[in-house]
């Protein structure tokens, strides 16, 4: 078992380096699919042990934690984007796992031939067919994806009573204005990153010394924080802003609220259309 692992982070660790390079010298290269399976068919017909052959998949695996603690230890920059490939991979795992079973292990040749190699063919042609029509596009909305958009006008009326019903107890704020906007960035830092990337930076903050973003409100820190937590700290942040420009026009307050908070158009802009979402909720109520 030991002696197959080692053969799965060397394979792992090649397949890391091969995309990084491809990244490199393509940076419009966007669909590694048809890499890593081909990828996999060449090393398996250099492999002769038939253990190290019925699980080579794992070479995916392996290369995909190598690339999660790449992303979240040793880059510095943001980590919203270091983690974005993950849907990426659940999708390569997959494949790479029936291309491993149907095929890799039922033949003595890994390069096959007539029929066989037709039939190999195109289902890597459906695979790269499915993985460029965004069927498989399952992740977070990003600051390039604009949330001005009637589909999601029902997403941000259900989150937001969801929320409401979490945390308004909790939320100590000076007006009904401040508390919907709080509500609005929520939304969004949980549409942009979802419960479950955030807890696989629960997993690393606090083991390096390393900024990650906590909690729904995505507040930077080097300790773990909860959802609530860091809703407290948005609050404490927010309210400074408040207090400084408080006057009668919300739409300005609000604004100068978002700015000074993220600093970000696009951003802003986002949150800004989900509170008035928000807002018309709440007037037709």
């Amino acid at each position: 078992m030991l002696f197959s692992l080692i053969y799965y982070f060397i394979f792992g660790l090649i397949l890391f380096f091969l995309i990084d390079y491809i990244k490199l010298k393509n940076k419009t290269f966007n669909s590694f699919l048809p890499i890593i399976l081909i990828y996999l068919v060449v090393i398996s017909s250099l492999i002769t042990n038939k253990d190290i052959l019925n699980n080579i998949y794992l070479v995916v695996v392996v290369e995909f934690f190598i690339r999660l603690f790449y992303n979240l230890v040793v880059l510095t920059n943001d980590n919203d984007e270091n983690l974005k490939f993950i849907y990426e991979y659940i999708l390569y795992i997959i494949c790479s796992l029936i291309l491993n079973n149907i095929f890799i292990n039922k033949v003595d040749n890994v390069f096959l031939e007539g029929e066989s190699l037709k039939i190999v063919v195109w289902i890597l042609v459906v695979l790269y067919l499915f993985k460029n029509i965004d069927i498989f596009n399952i992740s977070s909305v990003t600051e390039e994806h604009i949330l001005d958009n009637s589909k999601y006008r029902e997403y941000i009326v259900t989150n937001y009573a969801r929320f409401k019903n979490l945390y308004n107890n909790d939320i100590e704020v000076e007006s009904s204005i401040f508390k919907n906007l709080l509500y609005a960035m929520m939304i969004y830092e949980d549409k942009k990153k979802n419960k479950f990337l955030r807890s696989i930076d629960n997993l690393f903050v606090g083991k390096f010394n390393k900024e990650y973003k906590m909690g729904i409100m995505q507040v930077p820190s080097k300790v773990y924080l909860t959802d609530l937590e860091s809703i407290k700290i948005a609050i404490n942040k927010l309210n400074k802003t408040y207090t400084k420009y408080f006057i009668s026009d919300d739409d300005i307050l609000i604004n100068k609220m978002l700015k000074d908070y993220y600093k970000d158009d696009l951003i802003i802009k986002n949150v800004t259309y989900i509170y008035n979402v928000i807002k018309e909720f709440i007037e037709l109520k």
